[in-house]
């Protein structure tokens, strides 16, 4: 008896949920950070962004921040620049100054850091950046070389 195209779905089915669970449970948590911490996100770092905002979208243009050991960031998306302070809170990284507001979370795998977290850039800024409403971003940053 030759298996029909229900058992080969069934079959296909069963590989691909096995694949996703894999993944799954393979990601790591993020770091619960302290402010003992700092140094682990003081540094420039980069990635992609995406933003969303009403009647507008960019995306992923490469996102710039830098953090320092005194407690300030500056981020930067093309000719748009952003500074403020930032804190280590609640096992995070939040930042917030005058044009945006965020919260990011360290995670490490195979001796890579990683920054991922969502902000916020407020009216003034986003308005100046797209033309439109306030707007939400995405981010994914890595060190910098």
């Amino acid at each position: 008896m030759t298996p029909g195209p229900r058992s080969s779905w069934r079959a296909a089915l069963t590989v691909c949920l096995a694949i996703v669970f894999a993944g799954c449970a393979s990601a790591p948590p993020p770091r619960s950070l302290s402010e003992a911490d700092v140094n682990l996100v003081v540094g420039k770092w980069s990635g992609p962004a995406d933003y969303v905002a009403p009647g507008s979208s960019i995306s992923k243009p490469t996102h710039r921040f830098t953090f320092t050991a005194d407690g300030k960031f500056s981020e930067m998306m093309g000719t748009w620049i952003s500074s403020g302070t930032f804190r280590i809170a609640d096992g995070k990284v939040l930042f917030e100054g005058p044009n945006s507001k965020g919260a990011l979370a360290l995670y490490e795998s195979d001796g890579q850091r990683t920054l991922e977290g969502s902000g916020q850039v407020l009216v003034g800024a986003w308005m100046s950046l797209t033309g439109s409403g306030p707007g939400r971003y995405r981010l994914e940053l890595r060190p910098d070389q």
